[in-house]
């Protein structure tokens, strides 16, 4: 089915693409860049947005994981300096190409676009402009007949690009992450560049050697997984094991001590157990690190819980004029004025805002038939 000359995509297909481009655009890697090394005695390549021309905001996603994958990979050469840019000229003819490099002193600049063809065709389309030449000296095309193939087209279209245009052969393997602990959030670095969260097959890795970092933030540190030099052979595959743990040495340390001290401010009434408790729960907004700190975050808000319902010890605003609030320990029947107001339990204080001023009878009756009176000014 074709909606205004474009194929119909599905909701399904856009989960499939997010996933699929997500290792187009960021495992074009090669070797790491030393990070005193300056700009100036590279060359400098000026990226501009792959541009989406086909009239469809779907193909918005694929366009920028186009751009991504460039800057990503020529970052990662030595002889690169890459000056990624958000501006585009009107006209992509060489007058305005080489102002845009004067402007910039780009020394090449690499740009390109997705249409769609008379028969309904995805066309992508990769050139370089060398400002010494002032002229593109590379064009690459690639046409997909359906948007499935676009994947395939994009890896295509920037690996014929990068090869013509640094002159090396580019070389692909996997690289397989097991997780044998917790199924819970963390990060893979490879050379030093954040490549994303709770990846598990890395495919397109350039092949050569890689350092790979795998860590967790968790509520005390920053915990390392997995640290090594890995070789990813051509069109082969390699696994990396690590273990998520349930609980760390620092963190039964750290939250046993905090537990400790807010159990004895509820027996004593502790002023600085409120402290404690803002601690823990700043502490555990990282609590997705593992199963077990999320059992111990439900553990603390049982203990908050405890904590408001033997009395509210949080620093809260004093009732407004004219009102008062009534906290009680044991559940019963609250009495204003020998008339029946409410029925009162230890969970919540209860505001009472509507009185008139002057003074009022207020009385409790419990279950077991005792009463206590107060009088209180309104």
């Amino acid at each position: 089915m074709k909606i205004g000359g474009m194929p119909k995509v599905g909701a399904g297909f856009n989960v499939m693409l997010k996933r699929s481009l997500a290792f187009i655009a960021v495992f074009f890697l090669f070797i790491e860049i030393p990070f005193a090394q300056q700009t100036e005695d590279r060359a400098r390549v000026l990226v501009l947005q792959f541009e989406n021309e086909t009239g469809d905001p779907q193909n918005d996603l694929i366009c920028r994981s186009i751009t991504d994958t460039i800057v990503i990979t020529l970052r990662l050469f030595k002889k690169y300096a890459v000056l990624p840019t958000e501006e585009r000229p009107e006209s992509l003819n060489v007058p305005s190409l080489s102002a845009l490099s004067r402007k910039y002193r780009a020394d090449d600049i690499i740009f390109g676009s997705s249409t769609i063809d008379r028969e309904n065709r995805f066309v992508f389309k990769l050139s370089v402009f060398d400002r010494f030449e002032n002229r593109t000296t590379i064009t690459i095309e690639e046409i997909s007949e359906s948007i499935l193939g676009t994947f395939e087209a994009a890896d295509n279209l920037v690996t014929g690009v990068l090869e013509r245009f640094s002159d090396m052969h580019i070389g692909w393997g996997t690289l397989i992450l097991e997780n044998r602990g917790d199924e819970r959030t963390f990060e893979i670095y490879i050379n030093w560049e954040f490549i994303g969260e709770n990846l598990y097959v890395l495919s397109n890795i350039l092949t050569g050697s890689h350092e790979v970092l795998i860590k967790q933030v968790r509520p005390f540190e920053e915990k390392v997984l997995f640290s090594g030099r890995i070789n990813i052979p051509e069109e082969e595959s390699v696994q990396v094991t690590f273990s998520i743990p349930p609980f760390t040495e620092l963190e039964k340390s750290g939250f046993g001590i905090i537990e400790k001290e807010i159990k004895t401010g509820l027996e004593e009434e502790n002023p600085e157990t409120e402290k404690q408790f803002k601690l823990a729960f700043t502490l555990l907004e990282k609590a997705d690190a593992s199963a077990t700190l999320s059992e111990l975050k439900e553990r603390f808000d049982e203990l908050y819980s405890e904590y408001i319902a033997v009395g509210s010890r949080t620093e809260e605003p004093p009732p407004p004029a004219g009102g008062i609030k009534v906290t009680v320990k044991t559940a019963g029947t609250l009495y204003i004025d020998d008339q029946e107001y409410d029925r009162l339990d230890t969970e919540e204080p209860l505001e009472i805002t509507d009185l008139s001023p002057g003074e009022h009878k207020l009385e409790m009756r419990y279950d077991g038939g005792g009463k206590r009176k107060h009088n209180r000014g309104g």
